[in-house]
């Protein structure tokens, strides 16, 4: 954007802008503009640092010991998870306790040492061949986005099959709610 100086002002510190606006005028407008954006960024930001005590979710990839767990319906980021135990699978929830002594590496998504993770075993009421966490691992390899909350898994009797909910996971800040992201992939056996 180019601004024509239309005129000098009677101090040699001053002049008015093409549209009447004078140089501390204009300053003053684009650093409120400035200063009211970052209070908002803040403000959506305020309390995502708060020290996270336990995390849960489903395994949704495993990388050399380490483990990456789906983002939470409640708007939880995914996140990864160093020092995680051997034999872990894909598809099970998990309840993980980070480290709270290792500092966090501040990637998207953060990476964290476990300190303790727990299996959480779920109770079988159903006629399914299939397990919960079978289920699950299935209907991650049809999951085309890059980050995602699995929000529910249900079985249907009705038509004999798992109702996996995803949501495409956004980073709140920039993102905003969007029904087209979300899904339910059907695993039949």
């Amino acid at each position: 954007m180019r601004l024509k100086i239309l005129r000098f002002g009677k101090d040699d510190n001053s002049f008015v802008l093409a549209g009447g606006t004078t140089q501390m005028g204009y300053i003053l407008k684009i650093g409120l503009t400035v200063l009211l954006t970052f209070t908002m960024v803040a403000c959506r930001l305020q309390g995502s640092d708060k020290r996270v005590d336990q995390v849960s979710g489903y395994i949704t990839d495993i990388q050399n010991h380490e483990i990456l767990l789906s983002a939470g319906p409640d708007g939880q980021p995914p996140m990864w998870f160093s020092n995680a135990p051997s034999g872990l699978e894909i598809g099970q929830q998990v309840t993980v306790i980070p480290d709270a002594h290792v500092p966090v590496a501040l990637t998207m998504p953060p990476h964290f040492q476990a300190k303790k993770v727990t299996v959480m075993a779920r109770a079988s009421d159903h006629p399914s061949k299939l397990t919960e966490q079978e289920a699950v691992r299935k209907a991650i390899h049809k999951v085309t986005f890059p980050y995602y909350a699995i929000e529910d898994v249900t079985y249907s009797s009705a038509s004999a099959a798992w109702e996996v909910r995803v949501r495409e996971w956004v980073n709140e800040v920039f993102g905003s709610e969007n029904p087209k992201t979300a899904r339910t992939i059907v695993v039949r056996e």
